[in-house]
């Protein structure tokens, strides 16, 4: 877990009166190199789902490069064990179909980020 999201959770944890909390969502914002359009994440918990399946997410934003048919990265299709996990999946999904763009030589345009549907 992030260094602030332990804090808050340390917070949750030792305060006597607090009987039961849940995380209900995160959100974090980042740029591509290159690129001036923000792509945000959030990442949600399911208290109720499965140990190993409790945190999805889901992005304002969706990648397409000019090596893709389609834009990627909405929302994940399936939950994961950790926040950590989550995150790394959602902003892989951008920066790995990015890496190969750029590698391939194409030079970051603003239009690569666009809405999700």
């Amino acid at each position: 877990m992030g260094r602030v999201l332990k804090e808050v959770d340390d917070v949750l944890k030792n305060d006597a009166s607090v009987l039961q909390y849940n995380l209900v969502k995160i959100v974090f914002k980042f740029l591509l190199r290159g690129i001036d359009r923000e792509i945000t994440i959030e990442i949600h918990e399911n208290p109720t789902a499965n140990p190993e399946q409790r945190y999805d997410y889901r992005s304002t934003s969706a990648i397409k490069t000019p090596l893709q048919a389609t834009p990627y990265g909405s929302r994940s299709s399936h939950g994961y064990d950790t926040i950590e996990t989550a995150a790394s999946r959602a902003v892989s999904g951008f920066t790995d179909h990015y890496v190969a763009a750029t590698s391939a030589g194409h030079r970051p345009q603003n239009d690569w980020i666009v809405p999700s549907r």
